[in-house]
């Protein structure tokens, strides 16, 4: 379904995410830059791969992204689309469920064990968001799915590798019934239904694909930084922090709120923390 994603592709487009987080840290940049940056760290590999202009060469670079294209921060690189992409199909809840925990901090409670698991239908007659909409309709279903599906269906913009799409990909049934010795290079994928990246955050803001989103949450950097920093005491105590924890993540939030939100003023913050200090 995707012959273009190589080993070089995936070997860069981790490179890229690992590069991305040292720059943010090291000229410590705003948290904003996570959700809506306007330059990305690419090498001939990827800058095909996200439709920006031609350079030549495998080292990182940083080149400023052009408005036009969907593309900024980190939740949008290929590394992270890949991660949270199931097999060669895309998910909107997997998808979503990783912005609202790991960017925004919001705790997503595993799925009751009765709810069977929303599977793709791959005869490519129903999206996924179709799926999801009959899905949402059974029991208390609906009200945990409005906390992060909308950010799942804005990252259908792109497909299991990264690159933006339109339309999803679904089996070429005339291409796979021929042996494939005889296919003469000929896709084994077509066009199918179209793609619908809209929706609504949970606070009510209607957007009609990621580049709105984008922008929406870049306004809000504090709540960007309670969840970032709330990854950083885990990564930093070895154990998640707990309600008796918030306030000292709320001080934490606030005493960088000068350098806007910056990555590095918040690694500095939490080691001078009481919370880091008494763990």
């Amino acid at each position: 379904m995707y012959p273009e994603y190589d080993e070089f592709l995936k070997l860069s487009s981790a490179k890229e995410t690992e590069g991305f987080f040292r720059k943010v840290l090291d000229e410590n940049l705003s948290v904003r830059h996570f959700v809506d940056s306007p330059w990305a760290l690419v090498n001939d590999e990827l800058a095909e791969h996200y439709g920006l202009p031609e350079m030549t060469g495998t080292q990182l670079r940083k080149v400023d992204l052009p408005k036009s294209l969907p593309y900024g921060g980190l939740w949008t690189q290929s590394a992270v689309m890949k991660v949270t992409a199931n097999g060669t199909n895309t998910s909107p809840v997997k998808r979503g469920v990783w912005v609202a925990e790991r960017l925004l901090g919001i705790h997503i409670p595993p799925p009751p064990p009765n709810i069977n698991p929303v599977e793709p239908d791959v005869r490519g007659a129903k999206t996924l968001r179709e799926q999801l909409a009959l899905h949402r309709g059974s029991g208390s279903c609906a009200a945990c799915h409005a906390k992060f599906d909308p950010y799942g269906f804005a990252l259908e913009s792109f497909d299991v590798t990264g690159g933006f799409r339109q339309k999803y990909r679904e089996v070429n049934p005339e291409v796979v019934a021929i042996p494939a010795h005889q296919r003469k290079g000929r896709p084994t994928w077509r066009d199918g239904l179209p793609v619908d990246a809209s929706g609504e955050t949970p606070d009510g803001q209607k957007f009609t694909g990621i580049g709105e989103l984008r922008q929406a949450l870049s306004k809000h950097p504090e709540q960007l930084s309670r969840g970032v920093t709330r990854h950083l005491i885990t990564y930093a105590t070895g154990t998640p922090p707990n309600g008796l924890d918030q306030q000292a993540i709320e001080h934490i939030v606030k005493s960088t709120a000068a350098d806007d939100y910056g990555l590095r003023s918040l690694v500095h913050a939490i080691v001078q923390s009481e919370l880091f200090r008494w763990k």
